[in-house]
């Protein structure tokens, strides 16, 4: 795992990698989802797709401060 052997600035994924860099800013994008809910449809690739990931990741950096 990159994420365990590195000092990475973000993570990707599911809960999993979140537990492998504890503290890193992270954004859930895979299943299961357990530390929220998710009320509607997410879409991960288009003009959607590109402004919800940018919306989770400037969310995440800011959990962390």
């Amino acid at each position: 795992m990159i994420a365990a052997g590195g000092d990475p600035d973000l993570i990707l994924g599911s809960r999993y990698e979140a537990t492998l860099a504890p503290g890193v800013p992270f954004v859930q994008i895979t299943t299961p989802i357990r530390k929220s809910s998710m009320l509607c449809h997410r879409p991960l690739i288009g003009t959607e797709g590109v402004l919800w990931l940018i919306e989770s990741v400037v969310n995440a950096e800011k959990k962390e401060c």
